[in-house]
């Protein structure tokens, strides 16, 4: 028995990660700095998950704004074969979209086109663009491939996100609402050998030049048979014609120039034709559709290039309210069917049938050997739904860590790895300490009905909250016996030690340990990540105080450090014994991040990176599925 896991499956995958990304009142993630040295490399084993957790120094709160679906850059190349969409195949695997810059790097966007038809496996030799994408937003291009437009990834967000390899999707709502589910293009999958070879009427000249081919031929005369609807059209050939009457019936004839397309009724030759005419009267109507796919025809038309080409019958579709595909045959020199083209795709179909009608034969009468394939496009229509289509199963998180007035991260030392971590859990506190203009969750709704004080809080109106709500305070309040956990939009991780007194560098340095035991035996200890002294009063302290900043810390913390007169060892390193100093700590502001919380779902590590008061780095991590 087969097992196939589906790239929709992997797809669908990353779209609950993403969508996990917008309920706030469930998920919180954050990209965290960890570590201030590199003394291990990290694997996937919960040891180093655990160290990872506990030797946070920073982080920053991920919004949906950081978080994009990502696809692989994949530029036009002249001279490639790009495979068309397929129904049948696993595009999954294959080279069937690209990317385009339109511009100067930086200045302007890139170009999202998928391929629909590569015009029977031909080399692509010039590159698809919107200025001549019609309303379904196809675009032929001279090498007769089709190409679907997709979407645009602006400067602002290929800068922000891009990579050497991928690019960041940005929704085009209009395409998407826009995109019609049916018929995508007709293979032609055998064709019996010269099968219209005695219906080729013009020279072998390729196809794509307008006025020539192995189906054209010059429009000599019109004459209107029935006002509006049916003509008389004489066409001046390259080659002989049949001479037999109606042997041109049941197929199309078709006008380049205007691609207008009409039935073909019957056909006889001029009166007195010799044996090696070159001339045939054709008796055309019009069709209709849901747009008119046939032009009144006149005098005008004199000159221009008329085709005849074979009739492809394309089944109705399965839809009250869809139109019928208008389909025509491709033939070469040598009256092979070697293509199939539309006039119109038509609307509303979820199935389709279609068969190459025989000349001159009763509507219905197929062409023995000639086996043509419909294909479907994607539910909803090409572009409906760009993640699927393009098989995005990457999500990239982003964010960038810099020192200003807005943000909590540190301007000193170093760190050595990243990482994104899912509902870490914050300092806890009760309602009366609320700072207005921060995030909370809640954690303890308090007693009674107190509703009304969380709205006021919150600057909201008839808002029940309960536990797991998240709100962003407006003003002070206190709820008895409500307790709020901050959701801190950046923060910095480390332990402050305020001390009344000046150490200096003999007493105290930066990669210095700290470290004390208590009565009972209990050691916590943690590294020296930065000395700030404070030679005159300010925000920080009163003059002559000495502020360590701790990292990398181990031990009930918490437990040693509840009262302000704790004496604090300070060393050189952590197995000196000698060159110890004990002062009394005048305060301690504890980490607003509870080590060991969250689920760390991707980190990485490297050399590490010192940080400065200008430094700006941005973290890129991409999640493949």
């Amino acid at each position: 028995m087969a097992k196939v896991v589906t790239e929709s499956f992997r797809v669908e995958s990353t779209n609950e990660f993403v969508s996990s990304f917008e309920d706030s009142t469930k998920n919180d993630y954050y990209i965290m700095g960890s570590s201030s040295s590199a003394d291990n490399s990290i694997t996937n084993n919960q040891k180093d998950i655990r160290e990872f957790q506990r030797r946070v120094v920073f982080g920053n709160k991920i919004t949906p704004v950081n978080v994009k679906y990502m696809f692989q850059i994949n530029p036009w190349t002249s001279g490639i074969v790009y495979d068309a969409f397929d129904d049948t195949e696993d595009m999954s695997n294959k080279n069937f979209y690209v990317t385009l810059l339109d511009g100067p790097l930086g200045e302007t966007s890139y170009k999202v086109f998928k391929c629909i038809s590569n015009n029977n496996g031909a080399t692509s030799t010039q590159g698809p663009s919107t200025a001549l994408a019609q309303n379904t937003f196809e675009t032929t291009t001279e090498d007769g491939y089709i190409w679907k437009y997709m979407f645009d990834v602006p400067p602002s967000d290929y800068i922000q996100f891009a990579t050497s390899q991928f690019l960041p999707y940005v929704p085009n709502t209009f395409v998407e609402q826009n995109a019609q589910q049916g018929l995508s293009d007709i293979l032609v999958e055998s064709s019996e050998l010269g099968v219209f070879n005695s219906y080729v009427i013009g020279t072998s000249i390729d196809e794509s030049i307008v006025g020539s081919g192995p189906s054209s031929g010059a429009i000599n005369s019109v004459i209107e048979l029935v006002a509006g609807q049916k003509y008389q059209v004489e066409i001046i050939c390259d080659k002989e014609v049949k001479s037999t009457p109606d042997e041109y019936s049941s197929m199309y004839f078709r006008i380049p120039d205007q691609g207008d397309i009409y039935e073909i009724t019957g056909s006889e030759p001029p009166v007195n034709a010799l044996p090696t005419n070159k001339t045939i009267f054709l008796t055309v109507e019009k069709l209709q559709n849901e747009q008119p796919v046939s032009s009144n025809l006149d005098a005008s038309f004199v000159g221009l290039v008329g085709q005849i080409v074979p009739k492809i019958r394309v089944s109705n579709p399965n839809k009250a309210a869809g139109q019928r595909a208008i389909a025509y045959g491709v033939i070469n020199s040598t009256g092979d069917l070697v293509a199939v083209n539309f006039k119109t795709k038509g609307s509303h179909y979820d199935f389709a049938a279609a068969s190459v009608q025989q000349p001159g034969q009763p509507e219905g009468t197929d062409v023995q050997g000639a086996v043509i394939r419909p294909i479907h496009s994607p539910t909803g229509g090409h572009g409906s739904h760009p993640v699927h289509e393009l098989y995005m199963s990457r999500v990239e998180t982003v964010t960038t860590f810099f020192t200003d007035v807005t943000t909590n991260i540190p301007d000193s030392n170093t760190y050595t790895k990243v990482g994104v971590v899912k509902n870490p859990q914050f300092t806890k506190s009760s309602t009366s300490s609320i700072v207005a203009g921060e995030k909370y969750r809640i954690t303890n709704i308090g007693t009674g009905d107190q509703q009304n004080t969380w709205n006021t809080i919150a600057g909201t109106a008839n808002v029940v909250y309960s536990v797991g709500s998240t709100f962003k305070a407006v003003t002070l309040g206190d709820v008895t016996g409500g307790e709020v956990m901050i959701l801190p939009t950046s923060f910095d991780n480390r332990v402050k030690l305020k001390f009344t007194t000046v150490l200096t560098d003999t007493d105290v340095q930066v990669g210095y340990y700290v470290s004390q035991t208590d009565a009972t035996g209990e050691t916590c200890s943690g590294i020296v990540h930065e000395v700030e002294r404070v030679s005159q009063s300010s925000v920080l302290g009163p003059a002559d105080t000495t502020i360590l900043h701790i990292v990398d810390f181990s031990g009930a913390y918490n437990k040693q450090f509840e009262t302000s007169s704790t004496d604090l060892e300070i060393r050189e390193t952590s197995t000196s014994s000698s060159s110890t100093y004990s002062n009394p700590i005048n305060s301690v502001t504890y980490n607003p991040y509870q080590t060991y919380t969250g689920e760390l779902l991707h980190f990485v590590d490297f050399d590490p990176i010192t940080r400065t008061p200008e430094s700006k780095e941005k973290v890129k991590l991409i999640f493949d599925f």
